[in-house]
């Protein structure tokens, strides 16, 4: 802006711009009644525009806008932290361990003791008492006892299945005859005829060739005596011990009469056959203490038991001393004898 004595001059976008000039007479006037400057003596115009407030204004509504209005004092925007990433280390907490998995151990715990209070109180006939450091080397052992009986397993040549007792025996007698061996089990159903008896299918297929080469038809199965169903306290502990020696001796027997029937006859030497005869001889002597607590029933199938042991031990012994091979099926027929009443003495001891 441009100013003189006589005239005022606007310069806008640089250019001069007329205004409207008040006369030198006026100003003269107004100047010696008030003795004031003329600038100071112009009325302002209502419609003034004031930049430096129109400025001010504007930098306020750069500003974020808040509900409160004020956008001078407005708070600062919190400062973006960023989040911690969780560990990928495995933690151990309460929370993370299922119900049942706690449920179970605590129960796995309290029953392992009980169990073992229990043992201790059947074993000493007292109440558990603590025992110190001190003392533990004074605290007896005892030794588990064997009271189960041995699981019988064998492949058998079976000559017949029959409905009745009398019919099986029939074929039984014919058989035998033919000085081939032959026994019924009774106690099964249908009534079962057995001829044959080895440790392994092969063994038991030898067997059925002989007797097939002789007239008579064969089949071939696994049969097994298991003991399964007798609780362990209704035998005595030397009872037990007795059958399972007689289990040992019994694979032995086997062995030998279905090497000697195959056509090797390698194991059926003198010593083999003596000591067999040795420890049948023994069991033979040890059945009175061992059979003495038996139910009557069961007692006269264990003593028939052990007689059929006896014999199939002299049947080899004669077989090695003459070898003739009728010793050898007598034998079969004396260990399949003690497989039956072995049959019959477990049944007896479950009833």
């Amino acid at each position: 802006m441009e100013r003189d004595d006589d005239k005022i001059s606007v310069r806008l976008n640089g250019k001069v711009q007329k205004i409207r000039e008040i006369p030198t007479k006026k100003r003269e006037f107004f100047q010696k009644k008030t003795d004031k400057p003329w600038d100071e003596l112009l009325p302002k115009p209502d419609n003034l525009i004031e930049f430096s407030k129109h400025q001010e204004e504007r930098k306020r509504n750069e500003q974020p806008f808040w509900d409160d209005g004020n956008r001078e004092q407005s708070p600062k925007l919190p400062f973006k932290r960023k989040k911690k990433k969780k560990s990928t280390d495995f933690s151990y907490s309460l929370k993370n361990v299922p119900v049942l998995f706690i449920v179970a151990v605590v129960s796995a715990i309290v029953v392992g003791v009980s169990f073992g209070f229990t043992m201790l109180t059947v074993f000493t006939g007292n109440e558990p008492d603590i025992v110190s450091s001190a003392e533990a080397t004074n605290i007896p052992h005892f030794e588990e006892k064997n009271t189960r009986l041995p699981h019988l397993t064998v492949e058998v040549v079976q000559g017949g299945a029959f409905s009745t007792l009398e019919k099986g025996q029939q074929v039984a007698d014919s058989i035998k005859e033919k000085s081939l061996a032959a026994v019924l089990f009774s106690q099964t159903e249908p009534i079962y005829l057995f001829m044959g008896i080895a440790q392994d299918r092969a063994n038991s297929k030898a067997i059925g060739q002989i007797y097939e080469q002789k007239g008579q038809e064969t089949y071939l199965k696994s049969y097994t005596v298991s003991p399964a169903t007798i609780q362990e306290q209704a035998v005595e502990t030397t009872t037990s011990q007795w059958f399972t020696q007689m289990e040992e001796i019994y694979k032995r027997m086997i062995d030998l009469s279905v090497d000697g029937i195959t056509g090797s006859g390698a194991q059926v030497s003198r010593e083999s056959v003596e000591e067999i005869r040795l420890q049948t001889l023994t069991l033979h002597e040890q059945e009175t203490k061992a059979f003495e607590r038996l139910h009557p029933s069961a007692q006269q199938h264990a003593t028939a038991l052990s007689e059929e042991m006896l014999n199939a031990g002299n049947h080899l012994a004669a077989y090695q001393q003459q070898g003739d091979e009728m010793y050898l099926l007598e034998a079969q027929q004396a260990l399949l004898e003690v497989l039956a009443h072995y049959e019959s003495f477990i049944q007896a001891v479950s009833s």
